[in-house]
């Protein structure tokens, strides 16, 4: 079993090299949402009073206050501070370093050779990231007919086996559409004629019965009344997301999520736990939500990490060990419910302020954007998923010290209060549960 996960080792890392060499090789070559961005420039700075789009750039924003786009300098925010311990943080500085990279990639040398196109005052960093944040907050992804294929049977890129390409456009009008999870469209495709799009309802379908970017009119009788906003659900997308590609977040998100990574500790079992972590097929990241039971693949995962001789020896006694059907003993049992609460009570601590000036910031702050209240909004909705998550690690071990395990009577009670019918009432009883003074630095797993 050993010498099958090491060769599995290598032909991944064999397989991680090939694609790191197959993207280089792509990287030379200009993304298309790139180059639309600089024809966006060009239309928009230097040719804008000759452009058919120019009433279109009339009403477009100066700036994005989105996870990739807010400066801190004009903001006010400190987003270090503000967004500490989340995984947000880390992931804007990697988009925006993207974006830098890839305008140092094209600039001063654009500038230099086609300077009559590409001037450097209308082509700064400041003016690409302002036309990333167009793109992220204004375009819609939309299904095209690959390239080289027979006009009279461009109808047909919605059938099984047909090749499509995803291309992002910009539709004024239609991408006013603001977000919602049960929005009355959903997201628009050609028509079988390949020159229209076509907005789903629940039970109709829109035709847009102009040429694709020009004015959209949505014509349908299953519309909502006059005087009422129509949404988009623009998919199923977590906070994270929503605030760093466009700049808002949710209240009651469903697809909210706190992820953890584990690392088995490097002791002399660190190769026995990889074998078996590989051989139950559980994954490094493990996710905790604010509704449900605690992941069993979770559990599996930390039983094995804090494996020791004496658990595996004592297990095989008693019929084998097998982490996902339950404790292997009680010794690492009860590392493993120590080492959870301890890893929960720690990432509450690592993120600041309490829930409750949290709450008390949202409600000062109505007239503040949307992207502040979204960052409060953001980092409470965090804690109350951490918050509930140390309530149920304490049933468990409530359970556990009981004698029932996993599998007793207060088990299955739990699916009924905090499972998948009852995550609200879980969410009450997580908002009066205190954080763990027992914090733990930065574990290996």
């Amino acid at each position: 079993l050993g010498q099958r996960w090491l060769l599995k080792q290598a032909v991944d890392a064999n397989a991680a090299r090939e694609r790191e060499e197959e993207e280089e090789e792509e990287e030379e070559e200009l993304h298309d949402d790139t180059i639309a961005m600089l024809f966006l420039l060009y239309e928009m700075k230097v040719n804008r009073k000759t452009s058919k789009w120019r009433s279109y750039f009339d009403f477009l924003p100066d700036k994005f206050e989105t996870g990739v786009c807010y400066e801190e300098d004009e903001g006010g925010l400190d987003l270090s501070q503000e967004l500490a311990g989340t995984s947000l943080l880390e992931k804007r500085w990697r988009e925006r370093e993207l974006v830098e990279d890839t305008y140092n990639q094209l600039f001063p040398r654009l500038s230099e050779e086609f300077p009559d196109i590409f001037d450097a005052e209308h082509f700064s960093l400041r003016s690409f990231m302002w036309a990333r944040g167009v793109f992220d907050t204004r375009c819609i992804t939309v299904k095209f007919p690959a390239e080289g294929r027979d006009e009279k049977r461009s109808g047909e890129h919605e059938g099984k086996g047909a090749e499509v390409r995803e291309m992002t456009c910009l539709v004024p009008w239609a991408d006013m559409c603001n977000h919602h999870p049960y929005a009355q469209l959903n997201k628009p495709r050609l028509d079988p004629a390949g020159k229209f799009l076509q907005f789903r309802t629940m039970s109709h379908i829109a035709k847009v019965n102009v040429p694709l970017l020009l004015l959209l009119l949505l014509c349908s009788p299953y519309l909502p009344p006059q005087g009422s906003q129509v949404f988009l659900n623009y998919g199923a997308l977590d906070n994270t997301q929503l605030l760093l590609f466009y700049g808002f977040a949710e209240e009651e998100n469903i697809y909210e999520t706190f992820g953890m990574e584990l690392e088995p500790p490097g002791d002399e079992m660190e190769m026995v736990k990889q074998v078996m972590l590989a051989h139950c097929r559980l994954p490094p990241l493990h996710f905790l939500r604010g509704r449900g039971e605690i992941s069993p693949l979770l559990l599996a995962a930390l039983r094995i990490c804090l494996l020791e001789r004496e658990d595996l020896d004592e297990g095989g006694r008693e019929g084998g060990v097998n982490p996902l059907d339950g404790p292997v003993t009680r010794r690492n049992e009860e590392a493993m419910l120590r080492a959870l609460e301890e890893t929960v009570g720690s990432l509450l601590l690592s993120l600041p302020h309490e829930v409750e000036g949290d709450e008390k910031k949202i409600r000062s702050s109505s007239g503040a954007s949307s992207f502040l209240q979204g960052v409060v909004m953001y980092r409470r909705g965090l804690k109350k998923i951490l918050l509930y998550n140390q309530a149920m690690v304490a049933r468990l071990r409530d359970a556990f010290e009981r004698g029932e395990g996993e599998g007793g009577e207060e088990g299955e009670e739990g699916e009924g209060e905090g499972g998948e019918n009852g995550g609200e009432g879980g969410g009450d009883m997580a908002d009066g549960i205190e954080i763990s003074e027992r914090a733990s630095k930065k574990m290996r797993t």
